[in-house]
This record gives structure tokens, sequence and C-alpha cells, in this order.
């Protein structure tokens, strides 16, 4: 009888060992706000200078909005199996953010050891996308977001004509990455994509320090088809506490630029004023923020100059102002000002912005 009756407390021990070694996470972010929108004066026909109201849970998001997986298993002496698949979508629509791709925001299987670091195999972010984060105060959130740029073209509802402020093509698919362990502060990594069906192959190293108050990362990346015709994009980005405020920037210098690097056509449409293409880009930005209790205020100013490969030369900036409120840990309120500046501040859709909205993690 005591033997039949330890049977069933032994299965359950062996159910709590077994969930202790595994573990799967659901989790998201749910983020809409209101904007007005002012568009510049030399934009396409029926948009220019022209002003709308809107709600939005795409561009200028304080926290992008995802649905995801995270899966993670023990596996001893210091060994972990885990990988992420994470979809975007638009709250405003109910729309997926990608027709053709259901976990287009990343998906990667990854082998972890304590002591050797991580491999992982998948989609995954970009080193330019992890470095612009650091660069401005609500890591790429609101009008202040680096990785955010520019359209050229109406209509309100569909703008297009993109152009960058830093390029930031978020993710690479296909990739495999290397990330070293953390030690005393620093991290390497180094990504391959071979470049399957259309995608030219990429490739990256970034090499980062984060220990308070410092935090500093810089990336070299190349993307192209052949050896003589490939981008080159060096990103700098990083950040200082000084207790009363904290102070980050970053620069970015692109060279030989691509579509598939951009992530969009270098020769966006109505983009004019003897410039109707770039192929070079030089970008910074500097900015501030200070944190009162649940309150976090902001600021920064960017700055791009665009060369065409027949030297031609044109500058659009940003100034922009935001904030942040916190009712709980996954609970914010925001609001943020950003206004065009540069030789093509009129020439794009979002020449002056006001947004506030909600932003809601879990």
């Amino acid at each position: 009888m005591k033997t039949r009756a330890l049977v069933p407390l032994a299965l359950l021990a062996f159910v709590d060992w077994a969930a202790a070694q595994a573990t799967a996470t659901i989790y998201g972010v749910l983020d809409l706000n209101y904007q007005r929108v002012t568009a510049g004066d030399r934009v396409a026909p029926g948009v220019s200078g022209e002003t709308i109201n809107r709600l939005d849970g795409n561009q200028y998001t304080l926290t992008a909005n995802r649905l995801g997986l995270r899966f993670m298993e023990d596996l001893g002496k210091g060994l972990r199996a885990g990988g992420v698949v994470e979809t975007g979508f638009f709250p405003d629509t109910g729309q997926t953010a990608n027709a053709t791709l259901f976990w287009n925001r990343q998906s990667y299987v990854s082998l972890a050891s304590t002591s050797w670091g991580e491999v992982r195999l998948g989609r995954q972010y970009r080193f330019q996308d992890e470095t612009v984060r650091l660069n401005n105060p609500f890591g790429n959130g609101m009008i202040l977001g680096l990785n955010y740029g520019y359209r050229t073209t109406g209509p309100f509802s569909d703008p297009g004509g993109f152009i960058p402020m830093f390029v930031d093509n978020a993710r690479v698919s296909n990739a495999v990455q290397y990330m070293s362990p953390v030690f005393r502060g620093f991290r390497a990594q180094a990504i391959v994509a071979a470049g399957e069906v259309a995608a030219p192959r990429y490739e990256g190293l970034r090499f980062s320090y984060a220990k308070e108050p410092l935090t500093i990362a810089v990336a070299f990346e190349t993307q192209g088809p052949g050896s003589t015709s490939r981008a080159k994009l060096w990103t700098v980005g990083g950040g200082y506490d000084f207790g009363i405020l904290k102070l980050v920037g970053g620069y970015q210098r692109g060279r030989d630029l691509n579509a598939a690097m951009v992530g969009s056509p270098t020769d966006p449409a109505a983009l004019s004023d003897n410039i109707g293409s770039y192929q070079d880009t030089t970008s910074h930005t500097l900015g501030l923020r200070k944190d009162i209790g649940a309150f976090a205020v902001g600021a920064n100013y960017a700055r791009t100059r665009f060369r065409s490969a027949a030297g031609e030369s044109r500058s659009l900036g940003r100034v922009a102002v935001g904030a942040t409120y916190g009712l709980s840990k996954q609970t914010r309120l925001f609001a943020a000002y950003g206004q065009a500046t540069g030789d093509l501040r009129e020439r794009i859709v979002e020449s002056r912005l006001f947004q506030s909205g909600i932003d809601k993690s879990f």
C-alpha cells in the first residue's frame, strides 16, 4: 500500500521537474496613437500642405505591435535550447503587418552555452536595428525613433516613396548568428545570411559594451550580389547616464546603398531638388532623457545628408520632443511632437506630426 501511494507523488514530482526545465511564454504589445500630420508644401498634389487626423498602430508607435511565443529548455551543464516566433499586426485595422510572412518579425531557433555563447538560426534583427535603438531617448519609440523614416508621396492613407533618417531595415531572413558570452560588459556578434532566392548575401559584425553608466555599440554590415557592388553600412550608438539625465547619440554612414540594405528603393518617388536618387548617406543624432518618477521626458535632433552618384547633396533633419507616463509596469501613456528640417523638409508627407497614445504590453 505504501509503495502504491508513493507512485502518484513520484509522478507529480517528475512533472514539476520537467516543467522547471522547459518554458513557453506568450507575450505581446498593443499600441495605438492619435496623430495630427501636416504634409510639406511640395508633396504630391492633393496632399501638399494638408493636415489630417488619424488613428495609427503602424508608424511612430512607442513599441511596435506584436504577438510572440518564446521557448526555452534547460539541457543542463549550462546549455539551453530555445527559440522565438513573433508576428506584427496593426490593431487599428486588425491587419497583419506583412501579407506574405506571418512570423514576419522574428522566427529563429537557438542553442546557448554560458561558457561558449549562443548560435541563432532563422529570421533575426540586423545589427543596424540593435544599434540604432541605442541612439535615441525612447529606444526607437514615437516620432523620436530614428528607425522611422519619411514618405515622399501621398495619399495620407497609404503614403509611399520612403527615405530613411537612419537606415534601419530591421530584420534579415535565412541568417546564422553567433553571440559571444558577455565578459565584463563586452560582447561580440557576427551574422551571415547566405542569400536565397532574390535576396543578396548579407554579413555583419557588432561589438558592444553595456555596464552602467555607459552603453555603446559599433556595427558594420554589407549586402550585395558581388564583391565590388556591395552596400556598406557603419552604425554607432550609445548613451551615458549622468544620474540627473541620460545623454544619447549616434552616427551612421552608408556607402553604395541598394534596396536590399535599405529595405526600399533608393530613388523614392517625388524626391527631387536635384537629387532624384541617393547612393550614400551620412547621419548623426544627439538627444537626452530625464526620468522623474513615473514620468520620462526626452528630446533629440537628427540629420541625414543624402548624396547621389553624380555628387548632388541634400539634407533632411528632425527635431522632436516626447514624454511617457507609466500607469504600471505594463501600461504607458505617451505624447510627442516632431518637425522636419533641412533641404527636403517640404518634400515629405510627415513634415510636422503630433501624437498621443497608449502602449499596453502583456
